[in-house]
């Protein structure tokens, strides 16, 4: 059996309290990291809100568009229909 001596129990104490400060000190630095972790995560999903709700406003609008084109396009092609029509009675 191993018997210590004062300064013996004196450095076991101090290796002790070192690794203690090192476990306090890479927690401290890790809950850090994580609260800047959470904030940029936070503050990424209010950007992404915010361009999730600016980009269906702007499809709207693209599909208005579309059926406005669609529109024309129908009645461009009902009078291409009656002039062919037209065309053919003629002849």
């Amino acid at each position: 059996m191993v018997t210590l001596t004062e300064w013996g129990v004196v450095g076991v104490v101090v290796t002790l309290v070192g690794l203690i400060g090192v476990f306090v000190k890479l927690t401290y630095s890790l809950s850090s990291i994580l609260q800047r972790l959470c904030s940029a995560v936070d503050q990424l999903n209010v950007t992404v809100d915010k361009l999730d709700a600016s980009n269906s406003k702007t499809h709207q609008r693209i599909f208005d568009s579309l059926e406005e084109h669609d529109d024309l396009l129908v009645d461009h092609d009902k009078r291409i229909t009656v002039l062919e029509m037209k065309k053919g009675e003629k002849q």
